[in-house]
């Protein structure tokens, strides 16, 4: 009796943008080589303006931006203190050349990534350029894994399995930003937090509302989750939320009604363990 087997691979492949200079390398160092490009490029093209210098800031510039299908750069987010270094961030990657986009299976994608400068380095352009480079090289490293760190941090939910609270106003936003995407489906729904965040930098966007907040009862409400146990164990991350939710309305229309009111009160609990199972409960009591 003879048996007949065939086995099918599907690779699907992921390539990082690519400038001139990378044109020839692999795509197992496609990444590497972009970024080596960008920093390069970058620290040569941006001046530091003079009141940043004046007051001698010292820190990290962190940077989201996206390589949109036509190879421009296009800046989404950038966290500079002063308005005169977040427009010459601005300037600098506007001014970066049209390069090959990111593809996927071949097909051009729009891609996101995070880019930190590190302030201050050394600008001279000539004898210190390797300098500068290394500089700016260790801050996109520590930016890597900052992206990383950062939702497990305070938001583990946006690289978890859980879904998405399928709220209007929730789904209006985050399908607002995916229509600038290619290849996207809205039909089904909800969405799952690990699969969106691939698209949408959700950390970034949530760090965009942070309040200021001294007391840990004003991080806890403003900015936190109100109570949050993580750790690891035999290799496996777990992580477990507790939210109140508290919505409190006073108005007045045109009805016979001395007023209207809304009291709604909640409790959220979200948790997971590993990559593959997660929990949601929302307990909600309306009035």
């Amino acid at each position: 009796m003879l048996f007949l087997s065939s086995v099918l691979s599907y690779a699907q492949l992921e390539k990082a943008p690519v400038f001139d200079s990378c044109k020839n390398v692999s795509i197992k160092d496609s990444k590497s080589c972009f970024f080596d490009a960008l920093e390069s490029t970058v620290s040569k093209k941006i001046v530091i303006p003079k009141v940043v210098k004046t007051e001698n800031f010292n820190g990290t510039v962190r940077v989201l931006f996206t390589v949109k299908t036509d190879g421009r750069f296009v800046v989404n987010y950038n966290n500079a203190p002063y308005k005169s270094l977040k427009q010459e961030i601005n300037r600098v990657f506007a001014e970066l050349p049209k390069i090959s986009p990111a593809t996927y299976n071949s097909r051009p994608i729009e891609k996101q990534y995070w880019f930190a400068i590190k302030i201050p380095f050394n600008q001279d352009k000539d004898a210190n350029n390797e300098t500068t480079k290394s500089a700016v090289k260790s801050a996109v490293e520590a930016e890597e894994k900052w992206t990383s760190n950062i939702s497990t941090q305070l938001f583990p939910e946006d690289e978890s399995p859980l879904l998405i609270p399928f709220t209007h106003d929730t789904y209006e936003y985050i399908q607002a930003d995916l229509l600038h995407k290619e290849n996207q489906h809205f039909a089904v729904k909800p969405f799952i937090y690990r699969e969106v965040n691939d698209e949408i930098n959700l950390s970034a966007k949530k760090e965009k509302l942070v309040k200021p907040a001294t007391t840990w009862l004003q991080k806890k409400w403003w900015n936190e989750h109100f109570f949050m146990v993580k750790g690891k164990k035999d290799n496996i991350d777990y992580w477990f939320t507790v939210d109140p939710e508290i919505d409190l309305q006073l108005g007045k229309d045109n009805s016979d009604l001395k007023y209207t009111f809304n009291n709604t009160r909640a409790v959220k609990i979200q948790g997971a363990i590993g990559k593959k199972f997660g929990f949601c409960r929302l307990y909600k009591c309306l009035q």
